[in-house]
């Protein structure tokens, strides 16, 4: 049979820990400073833009801004399936039942006095008062963009005058303050200020256009500035800030006359994504992948590639890369909705792909707009997703749409906000930081036509279903960073990417089992971090590097120091293949843990080793189960007390908004006489481990007896099986060569 092999490549460094917490002080002390720092009395009037855009504040009076708030009404209206899908999204899907949350866009701009965006009011008592935090220019910008005939706000120019004029304060200020040309315009405030403008185009004479795209062009020039090389020059941007920045690229391109800017927006948005999106399909976060905080960039390029040029089609396919790899690494719960993943790599957060961060429903209903991989995202019933987003059938979504709004339950709490008074009025002076965002519902905004048939067909049909949750098999390798593979009943994922340099446990790799999964356990092993500890949990640390919750081989030399295959970097593989058929796969990986002459390393800080080490480990799958192989060669020079291959049998993880009790895996040991329950106490002679987990149970069988334990204490998600492979009651042996083999199958026979 034919296979497709696939070789890792090292990837570059990344600052470590250290140079990120030092550039945090920084950034904390620039903030304090720019927030303390006093603005002019007046805006700046140096460029002729800049004179251009304070002249048309200057000739605006309160009528021009003058909003009559008016509750919104419920309109019945004749619509197709589509229009009431697509009205239903906004309406009757949940996200206008919590007012003043970040699902919808914010009312205050409405209610605010028509004064306060007067120049008289702006330019006074020594400060520019029109804070980018307060004044929000996208709020009042949406109000009049909402073709609902309930909406006494479409197409006011009041609303649209309400969101461009802190927006060009906001230009007029970012780039026009006298400030460095190499200092970076935040990426929230070109996405805001440019939404604004877009929004706002009809109503804006032709001359203080072209003097707004004039301050667009210079604030892309700062985000075009070369990013530095060298960690020491700058703190390097996070991959959600570069995400929002390819949004603001997005408006920027449609909302532009000036071509040779667009083009600059385009460049830009695709050096972005090739600098921040790793082949893999995840944002780049110090050099790992961080699936929780993912979730925010997955929403700002979901927004980007909906709201971009149709000819944008690198956005749409980057979408779909990261749904992909996001739905490969979900692994369903038996019994429930609930979906856990793998996380042991993650740089900064403990959370998997199913709870990750900017999870709003129009995210995942706009990455099934425009991706196939991402349309299971629909269908699953997330904690922070209250039901489905397709009802069924469409006279349910008819019934809630015309009978919550006709008696006005769901409009009742908006109105009511509508109806008090802004008072006192925001007073907050300008300062150098980010805008407020409102969160627009850009799956209504952006929908597409066909898009309620082509969901409903999906329903019930596999790829409606998260990839381990469907019948058909499938092996992947996601850029040589992930297998992840599904062989009969048999669900397997490892990690060979990278982990994040530094001498501190911030994600752990070298050449992991991230998971082993079947349909009636669920997740049996699990890589988890815990570097973000829930209550009074230790971080990860060298100082409990037994519980570290990932698959490793590790140890402690005679000097008392720890070592971990864990924190392998990926330029220290000599060798790492992914070798993929069609229902088989082996990844296989070389490395050495410490070579001749280093002064230590991420595995083996404070010289916890000496000689030449050496490490190999292979995964073999079939329909039959996986096969793990992992070995360790010594010159001789280093002397070990410990010794253990350690695996991570996964408990369960909390959901957040689920307060059921979690799993609990059981544990076995036989030794030649039936199953025993295992011990902390390590058992010698086990040649199998019986894992049981809801209503089924795997088998771990040794090539030859070892002797087992598990860890004293169980960590937050799981708790760690140990493998003694020196079987030396801690006494000082040379390392020479040291291994072990096994097969993780499900059990079939009896219990």
């Amino acid at each position: 049979m034919s296979s497709l092999v696939h070789s890792c490549q090292p990837r570059g460094p990344a600052p470590g820990p250290r140079s990120r917490a030092w550039w945090g002080v920084v950034g904390l002390v620039l903030s304090l400073v720019f927030a303390a720092a006093p603005t002019s009395a007046e805006l700046p009037r140096a460029e002729p833009w800049q004179q251009t855009l304070h002249k048309f504040l200057a000739s605006l009076a309160e009528r021009d801004v003058a909003i009559e708030v008016v509750p919104v009404q419920y309109i019945e209206e004749q619509l197709d399936d589509d229009a009431r899908y697509r009205d239903w999204l906004l309406l009757g899907s949940g996200l206008w039942r919590r007012p003043g949350s970040p699902e919808q866009p914010n009312i205050d701009a409405l209610r605010h006095p028509g004064e306060v965006y007067l120049l008289a009011s702006i330019e006074r008592d020594g400060s520019v008062w029109m804070s980018p935090r307060q004044y929000s220019p996208m709020a009042p910008a949406w109000w009049s963009s909402w073709a609902y005939p309930g909406n006494p706000y479409f197409g006011s120019r009041a609303c649209k005058l309400r969101g461009f004029i802190p927006a060009a304060v906001d230009m007029m200020l970012l780039v026009g303050d006298g400030s460095s040309a190499d200092t970076t315009v935040p990426a929230t405030n070109l996405l805001a200020n440019t939404y604004a403008y877009l929004h706002a185009l009809d109503v804006l004479p032709n001359e203080v256009r072209q003097a707004f795209e004039t301050a667009i062009g210079l604030a892309l020039a700062r985000l075009e500035e070369p990013a530095p090389t060298d960690p020491a020059d700058a703190s390097p941007p996070r991959a959600d800030v570069a995400a929002r920045a390819v949004t603001a690229c997005a408006y920027i391109a449609r909302a532009v006359d000036d071509a040779e800017i667009a083009a600059r927006a385009e460049t830009l948005a695709r050096a972005l994504l090739s600098r921040h999106l790793a082949p893999a399909g995840h944002p780049d976060h110090d050099g790992g992948y961080d699936p929780a905080t993912a979730g925010s960039s997955f929403y700002f390029l979901t927004w980007a590639a909906l709201a971009a040029p149709d000819e944008w089609e690198f956005l749409r396919e980057a979408v779909a890369s990261m749904a992909d790899l996001k739905t490969h690494l979900l692994l369903p719960e038996p019994g429930s909705s609930l979906a856990f993943g793998p996380t042991h790599f993650a740089p900064w957060t403990s959370a998997d792909g199913f709870q990750d961060q900017a999870a709003h429903r129009h995210r995942d209903v706009g990455a099934a707009m425009l991706t196939t991989p991402g349309l299971c995202l629909l269908f699953q019933d997330r904690p922070r997703q209250a039901g489905s987003a397709v009802p069924e059938p469409v006279a349910a979504m008819e019934k809630e749409i015309v009978e919550a709004f006709r008696t006005g339950a769901d409009l009742r709490s908006v109105n009511s906000l509508l109806s008090v008074p802004h008072d006192p009025a925001p007073t907050a002076a300008w300062t150098r930081g980010e805008s407020q965002l409102s969160i627009v519902p850009y799956d209504h905004d952006y929908y597409r036509p066909g898009t309620f048939e082509r969901f409903r067909r999906a329903a019930g049909k596999p790829v409606s279903r998260l990839p381990f949750d469907r019948d058909e098999d499938f092996v992947r390798s996601f850029a040589s960073e992930f297998l992840t593979a599904k062989v009969g009943s048999v669900g397997v994922i490892v990690h060979t990417g990278p982990t994040v340099p530094g001498p501190g446990p911030t994600g752990f790799s070298g050449a992991a089992l991230s998971a082993f999964w079947t349909a009636d356990t669920g997740a049996v092993i699990l890589g988890r971090s815990h570097h973000r500890p829930t209550e009074q949990e230790a971080q990860d640390s060298w100082a409990n590097w037994w519980q570290w919750q990932t698959h490793a081989l590790a140890g402690i030399g005679a000097n008392g120091r720890p070592f971990s295959t864990a924190r392998l970097p990926r330029g220290s593989f000599t060798e790492c293949t992914h070798d993929v058929g069609l229902d088989r796969a082996n990844v296989r990986v070389v490395a050495l843990l410490h070579g001749e002459g280093d002064q230590g390393g991420d595995a083996a800080p404070d010289d916890a080793l000496v000689g030449r080490v050496a490490f190999t480990r292979t995964f073999d799958i079939d329909a039959a189960g996986l096969r793990v192989e992992t070995s360790i060669e010594g010159d001789g020079r280093d002397r070990v007390t410990r010794l253990y291959e350690i695996l991570p049998l996964f408990n369960s993880a909390p959901i957040e908004r689920v307060a059921a009790p979690g799993a609990a895996a059981t544990v076995y040991f036989d030794v030649g006489r039936g199953w025993k329950p295992a011990a902390d106490k390590p058992v010698a002679g086990v040649r199998r481990i019986r894992v049981d987990r809801h209503e089924g149970a795997v088998v771990i069988e040794f090539d030859r007896p070892q002797t087992v334990g598990l860890a004293e204490k169980a960590g937050p998600s799981c708790h760690n099986l140990l493998i003694d492979l020196l079987r030396n009651d801690g006494t000082p042996t040379e390392l020479t060569t040291a291994g072990v083999a096994y097969t993780i199958r499900p059990l079939v026979e009896r219990r």
